[in-house]
């Protein structure tokens, strides 16, 4: 059993179940992986938060029809970010991108879970805009077909986004080698810290729609 990460991963909240209340900002995991040695802890903070930045700055672009600031992002998504195209085409090449730009740093890091995560979120992603566009999605990956049957039998849009979740939750789960202290403990945290942040901003998304509906009676 390595201890290579066991004082920082021990200093760490537990997670809650999928729903939770997030236990460690962003900002405070950032100043605790600034205090160790690995200069890659830091930088897998901000890759896998960077995510989050992306969703914002669509929004900015597409939404609010405001300029975005792009120096926050590396050369590669800087470019992607900055073409002049349509929505559609923006976003899909935005996306694939980043997660090129993900597994790609991940492998350089040595961060094997996040390089397959990489690599399994983007063809989710794909997978889910083919069922969209009403076209039969090419994939063979188990985990990918249970999502989508999930994502297609859901209520509504809210819970099958929520079923998509509850899908990556348990990828990540079952590859965590936990009790090891080792890198892909550590990335495994992230990973399912991120998703606590994703469902957090999708209830106060509900509790807004639910607002402006009471409000407006």
């Amino acid at each position: 059993m390595s201890s290579g990460l066991f004082y920082l991963l021990t200093r760490l909240p537990a997670l809650p179940a999928l729903g939770g209340v997030m236990p460690v900002s962003w900002e405070d995991l950032e100043h605790l992986t600034a205090q160790e040695s690995d200069p890659v802890l830091p930088q897998l903070v901000r890759a896998i938060t960077m995510e989050h930045f992306l969703d914002k700055a669509f929004h900015a672009k597409f939404l609010l029809c405001e300029e975005i600031a792009t120096t926050r992002f590396p050369p590669t998504i800087q470019l992607a970010m900055e073409q002049e195209t349509g929505e559609k085409e923006w976003v899909e090449t935005l996306w694939k991108t980043y997660f090129d730009w993900l597994e790609s740093g991940a492998r350089s890091w040595g961060a094997t879970l996040l390089s397959e995560w990489a690599s399994w979120e983007y063809r989710l992603r794909e997978a889910l805009q083919a069922a969209r566009e009403s076209r039969v999605p090419d994939e063979d990956d188990s985990e990918i077909r249970q999502a989508l049957q999930l994502w297609q039998s859901a209520k509504d849009p809210i819970a099958g986004e929520k079923s998509l979740d509850e899908v990556r939750w348990n990828f990540i789960e079952s590859r965590i080698p936990h009790f090891s202290f080792a890198l892909e403990e550590f990335v495994g945290y992230l990973l399912k810290l991120r998703l606590l942040d994703r469902y957090s901003h999708m209830e106060t998304k509900i509790g807004e729609t639910l607002l402006k509906e009471v409000t407006a009676l």
